[in-house]
């Protein structure tokens, strides 16, 4: 026991005592549920006067990870040793007793599933007739097993000497493998085989959903459409109702009412038996349309109850389309075909499933799912009589031996999990109890096949044990359930915003769960009252009265960036969504943690475990995002800051150029007659060979291998560095063959230096765990499976080929005072102080929603069906009834998603994203989605939301008075911040008021400066001295004014734009000519008569036309399509592709794109040693090279080069220009061009010469309009 000891709630009390009962708890976010676990279990180790002690090795507690387990292990191990040691009321037996659990706590049953599988494996193998030594398999060997088996089950079915089988294959191939591969069959087999394991008897759940494909009628998924259609006709009516709630507002608009009536009534009419009778309902029903309204009625009233009614008129119509094609034949007839072939699909995942179990089994090795299907096997069997499934002797000797089964996390569980610990505890009549806690409202694991449904299923069936007048009052019943609603982690404004959003949003149709006051997150931790009730220091007191974080969930917004049409600012875009997003989140987090006169501060304990506070640290800020791709943006950006910042980012293994250096060299050990690796080697530091000198060895026999042609130059010039490399890679092609791999790399690394030249690299830490990462693989692969060095580069390039998802090695630096970055399932059980969640506005990820083939574990299987001779593709009815399931599942794990993101701020919560469109529309479009008759916002409407931030946008502004709602916020929607509520800050940011807002808290200057204002002038001063002093500081210069007035980031375009101002102002004569002249042709361009048009013509402008045309060197593979009928036919098919407008087809002369490719610099271009197409940049450059009296200040600068390619080691930069060119004038008009674009290029060179460490060759500019290089 602690010397402190923890003040429980009773609902946390109920829990640890409670006794002979199965428990469910339901502990919300931060409700203490792991400190309760421990505790529980604690005091059944240690027993009392009226229970005796259990041991721990009879407990059986499963975690979700294994880092779970571990610091499970350690709390224990904690309170045995701080109660043997302190408690001074146990006698020596019981101490003793106490080190006797001590010394059994590491083998205890504290673990994963999946490592409590193998320990019964282990412990019963002469059951299951497999190797006792059975291993693991590493997840690459694995997957390279299953391509492989795979493969070898397709390619038996196509050499079938049974015609029928080879046919019923090959209509399968057809459908379901792509023209030139087989590799989407491959991965179909996989994916069914894979998603089967999840279920507890996978040969029978796939024999059951053949059959449901069988059925004639269909009914399962005809149902299943059926209440899916039934309840978007409700959301509807809803619609209806909250439209006419809006109508009958003060100033609404009241002539929409009828119209908004006739459609409700129009609904209801219809008779929702059966999709037949809906449909003939739908066929009767008339639109009318809106009548006019009064010209007093309220526009913002106006626009919303239009939106609602078009919404509903839309659905209705949508209806209609989708019933009709419901009913249609043709679609069943197509079903009824794509479950013929789904069945032969079965057959092969049955035979894959045969040729994959004896491949592991002749390695000895098993897979995760392996373990817990043995597991089944061990504990259930099936009565030989009857047919019933049994408890075997193992299930009932383990269901005597444990006590209690603790499963934490349970809302993650699968079938599975359920059967597996569901048998140990209900073998015997005395079997375990089960103590299972989690929460559904952070049940976020579906991709790894959880199931959150158990857990719901025993929460709304069980009985719920209540706390009246703090005392419990417990039901009879065996299975009880508790309700852990009290948080501990957070400050109340970030309870009661949650509490706002899940209030609104959260059901039992999106989240799975109804978010009453059981669910509803309750203060458990009140800082004020712990911190300024008792001990009221002046250091707390000043805190709380000035530097406290604010009492409001701050939601920041950045306005979207609009692309000009102009030809230079399109390919030249400022910053990105992604890096606004993060320069807004960078200057909040540098105003919380900047040192000046009165820092943040966030509350914490001192050494001695007084309340206190101090300074906000970047330690204490996370930024959590949905997925890992801006993770690295926010990083740099953050960095440009001086913020330190730390987002792990899981890179592809063979993408890391030490490893592809590494297993180059391994190649040309096994086998030095191949060319590239050899290359590469010769090329990497280990050697260092110019291009030059590769290209002389090359020329010199290039009718041989390189290695031999190596070898003949090396006998003619004896040069010594080759001669070094030849000698080492003898060494190490006879030191192969006596050496393991990772004893040769080893010598590799020592011998060549290379492992500590990396470590001289930027990432270099990184960089030198990555090798010693091959070195692991390289172990691992020769300890399970073939030795030798030829076994292990195939098995690499096997990886390689097939896409391995290995990743680098993840180093953890010193990161201790560091921002961090991560996703949100990665900070699923953290806490920090300071939460940004950011990147809300990225819409909901839907992909896995377009395969062609899509599981579910009801409904099963439902497919595309491709007419392979119409070219048609039909979503099937399985397919669609599967596919609105797990787009409503999605949805509600999205929701449960965002409240573990919110659910981890302790003291304060930020929410960002990027807004499309001005604050009115957002606020606009928030307002409707928040309309709803009474009580929460409407399941449609949520479903509606695709994204967290409409989510919370639509939860802020919720209201049953939506005109007063407006009111609130402000009818003009003009305010860059405002209030709203009690919890709410919102706050929209401009790319404009990004570059120029200072951190200064501009309300506080305002307000004080109005206060001053207010005041005597006379009693401002105390002194005639202090007078003079302040009025001083007023009249000073600021020696940098001018760097106020800078952008903090710019693009080539606006800088060339800055420098030629005044260039031009001193350059007319033949300039001003050729602008007449320019401006004189493109006035007299006039459209053709539409009488003289043999087609119809659009008159294209020249911004427009620029873009067009830029945009088809951008995606023209130029370097490929060299003739005019080539090319033609690709920008076509761009064109129907949608990467090339349609108006390209008339635009483009592909006579002059003919020349352009087979001109002399693309010729050099298509030969260099590497060539790049729409480089981007960034590059800082001194400000003071575009504007006075900035000396010390910089600009990033930002850009994309059109084209390029590196020649003997030199850069050569392209760049296409649309520019008319006077031909009656062309020479100056030329001299223009160049002194117009002369800057961009230069500066494109710096950047590029920076970036690549590489000297500038050449610049060119193509004119388009008259097919001309110039070289500037």
């Amino acid at each position: 026991m602690s010397n402190k000891q923890i003040k429980r709630t009773p609902s946390q009390q109920i829990a640890i005592d409670i006794r002979d009962k199965n428990v469910l708890v339901s502990a919300a976010a931060g409700s203490g549920k792991t400190s309760v676990l421990t505790e529980r279990v604690f005091k059944r180790i240690l027993g009392n006067e009226e229970e005796n002690p259990i041991e721990i090795d009879r407990f059986l507690v499963v975690t979700f990870t294994n880092s779970a387990a571990a610091e499970m292990k350690e709390r224990i191990a904690h309170e045995i040793t701080q109660a043997k040691d302190t408690d001074k009321t146990l006698n020596k037996k019981q101490i003793s007793y106490l080190e006797q659990q001590l010394n059994i706590l590491p083998k205890a049953s504290i673990s994963t599933i999946h490592s409590f599988c193998l320990k019964l494996i282990k412990t019963y193998f002469n059951q299951l007739d497999v190797d006792p030594n059975i291993h693991m398999g590493k997840e690459a060997e694995l997957s390279l097993i299953q391509i492989e088996c795979a493969e070898k089950v397709i390619e038996k079915a196509m050499d079938n000497e049974d015609n029928e089988v080879q046919e019923k294959f090959l209509e399968v191939a057809k459908v379901y493998a792509s023209t030139n591969s087989l590799k989407d069959l491959v991965n179909l087999i996989l994916k069914i085989y894979t998603y089967t394991r999840s279920t507890v008897a996978p040969l029978t759940w796939l024999d059951e959903k053949v059959d449901l494909l069988q059925q004639s009628n269909f009914e399962p998924y005809n149902e299943i459409i059926l209440g899916q259609v039934n309840s978007e006709i409700k959301n509807l009516i809803q619609l209806c109702n909250e439209g006419a709630l809006i109508c009958v507002q003060p100033s609404g608009p009241e002539g929409y009412l009828e119209t908004i009536k006739s459609d409700k009534s129009a609904l209801e009419s219809v008779d929702l038996s059966t999709l037949e009778t809906i449909a003939q309902g739908f066929q009767t029903i008339q639109l009318q349309t809106l009548k006019r309204t009064k010209k007093d009625c309220d526009p913002h009233l106006k626009t919303l109850a239009k939106g609602i009614r078009d919404t509903v008129k839309k659905g209705i119509e949508n209806l209609k389309t989708l019933l009709n094609k419901f009913l249609d034949e043709i679609l069943i007839e197509k079903t009824t075909q794509s479950g013929s072939l789904i069945a032969e699909v079965v057959n092969l995942v049955k035979q894959f499933e045969i040729e994959y179990s004896q491949a592991k089994r002749l390695k000895g090795i098993v897979d995760f799912n392996d373990l817990e299907h043995f597991a089944i096997k061990l504990l259930l069997g099936k009565d030989e009589e009857t047919g019933d499934i049994i408890f075997t002797d193992v299930a009932k000797e383990l269901s005597l031996y444990y006590k209690e089964i603790y499963i934490d996390e349970y809302q993650d569980s699968n079938n599975v999990q359920e059967v597996i610990l569901g048998a140990i505890a209900n073998a015997t009549s005395h079997g375990p109890t089960q103590f299972m806690v989690g929460d559904m409202k952070q049940s976020i694991y579906r991709f790894r096949l959880a199931n959150p449904q158990i857990f719901a299923g025993k929460y709304e069936s069980w009985d719920k044990i209540n706390i009246v007048d703090d005392k419990p009052e417990i039901p009879a019943s065996q299975n009880v359930v508790i309700d852990l609603s009290e948080n501990f982690r957070s400050r109340d404004i970030v309870l009661n915003a949650t509490n706002d959003v899940f209030n609104q949003l959260m059901s039992k149709e999106v989240g799975d769960l109804t978010y009453d006051d059981k669910a509803k997150l309750k203060v458990g931790n009140f800082y004020e009252k712990h911190l300024f009730t008792y001990e009221m220091t002046e250091d707390l007191l000043e805190a709380k009265e000035k530097n406290l974080l604010s009492d409001k969930i701050e939601v920041l917004l950045m306005e979207n960036v609009k692309q000009s049409e102009n030809e230079e600012e399109t390919e030249l875009e400022e910053l990105s969504n992604i890096e606004l997003e993060a320069h807004m989140v960078a200057r909040k987090i540098k105003a919380l943690t900047e040192k000046c006169a009165n820092p943040q501060k966030i509350f914490c304990k001192d050494n001695e475990g007084n309340p206190s506070c101090r300074n906000v640290e970047p330690k204490d800020i996370v930024i959590l995002l949905r997925s890992k791709k801006a993770a690295s943006i926010f990083e740099e950006v953050l960095s440009q800051y001086k913020i330190t910042a730390y987002a792990e980012v899981n890179a592809p293994f063979f993408e890391a150029i030490e490893v592809q250096i590494l297993m180059s060299m391994l190649q040309i050990i096994d086998n030095p007659l191949q060319d590239i690796p050899l290359i590469a080697v010769l090329r990497s530091p280990i050697v260092g060979l110019s291009f030059d000198e590769l290209l002389n060895i090359r020329n010199f026999n290039p009718d041989v291998k390189f290695y031999h042609s190596m070898k003949f130059y090396q006998e003619q010039n004896n040069i010594q560095v080759i001669q070094s490399f030849l000698d080492m890679l003898d060494k190490f092609r006879y030191m192969q063959s006596t050496v393991t791999v990772e004893e040769l790399l080893n010598r590799i690394y020592t011998e060549t230096g290379y492992y500590n030249y990396v470590g001289t690299l930027e990432g270099g830490t990184r960089r030198q765990a990555n090798l010693r990462l091959l070195k692991q693989y390289a172990k691992d692969y020769e300890e399970n499976s073939h030795a030798g060095l030829f076994y292990f580069v195939y098995y690499l390039s096997r990886l390689k080929l097939n896409n391995s998802k290995l990743e680098q090695a993840k180093v953890v630096g010193d990161h201790e005072n560091a921002v961090q970055i991560m996703t949100i399932h990665k900070s699923k059980g953290l806490e920090f102080p300071i939460v940004f969640v950011s990147q809300t506005h990225t819409q909901f990820n839907k992909q896995d929603l377009r395969e062609k083939v899509l599981l579910h574990n009801k409904l099963g299987i439902g497919a595309k069906f491709f007419d392979v001779e119409e070219h048609i593709v039909y979503e099937t009815l399985p397919f669609i009834a599967i596919k609105n399931q797990l787009l409503n599942e999605n949805i509600s794990e999205e929701l449960r998603i965002l409240y573990v993101a919110l659910t981890r701020a302790k003291e304060k919560l930020f929410i960002t994203g990027v807004i499309k469109g001005n604050q009115e529309k957002t606020i606009a479009k928030w307002v409707q989605l928040a309309t709803r008759e009474e009580g929460a916002i409407s399941a449609f409407n949520v479903k509606k939301a695709n994204c967290y931030l409409n989510w919370i946008g639509m939860s802020m502004l919720a209201s049953s008075n939506i005109h007063q709602t407006i009111q609130n916020i402000g009818i003009e929607y003009d305010k860059p911040n405002f209030s709203i509520k009690g919890n709410w800050h919102l706050e929209f940011t401009s790319p404009k008021m990004l570059a120029y807002n200072t951190h200064e808290n501009s309300d506080n200057f305002r307000e004080n400066a109005q206060k001053l204002l207010e005041q005597n002038p006379e009693e401002i001063f105390s002194t005639e001295e202090e007078r003079t002093r302040i009025f001083a500081k007023l009249n000073a210069e600021y020696n940098f004014e001018g760097a106020t007035l800078l952008p903090h980031k710019t693009s080539v375009t606006a800088l060339k734009k800055e420098l030629l101002s005044n260039i031009f102002e001193n350059n007319v004569g033949d300039l001003t000519k050729v602008d007449e002249a320019i401006n004189k042709e493109e006035s007299d361009t006039k459209p053709i008569p539409k009488f003289l048009q043999k087609e119809e013509v659009t008159t294209i402008k020249g911004a427009l036309r620029g873009t067009i045309i830029h945009n088809v060197f951008e995606q023209l593979d130029y370097l490929q399509f060299c003739t005019a009928e080539t090319i033609k036919t690709e920008v076509e098919r761009l064109v129907q592709i949608g990467k090339l407008h349609p108006d390209t087809l008339n635009l483009i002369d592909y006579d002059i794109l003919e020349k352009f490719s087979n001109s002399e610099p693309i010729i050099r271009m298509k030969n260099s040693q590497f060539a790049f197409k729409e480089k981007s940049f960034i590059y800082l450059i001194n400000a003071n090279e575009i504007y006075e009296n900035c000396k010390e200040e910089h600009l990033i600068l930002q850009g994309i080069i059109d084209a390029g390619f590196i020649e003997n080691d030199e850069i050569i930069i392209i760049d296409y220009k649309t520019d008319r060119v006077d031909l009656n004038n062309k020479n100056a008009s030329i001299e223009k061009i160049k002194l117009q674009y002369c800057i961009q290029l230069e500066y494109y060179a710096q950047a590029l010469a920076s970036i690549l460490k590489k000297g500038v060759k050449q610049k060119y500019i193509y004119l388009y309009n008259i097919n001309e290089w110039i070289e500037v």
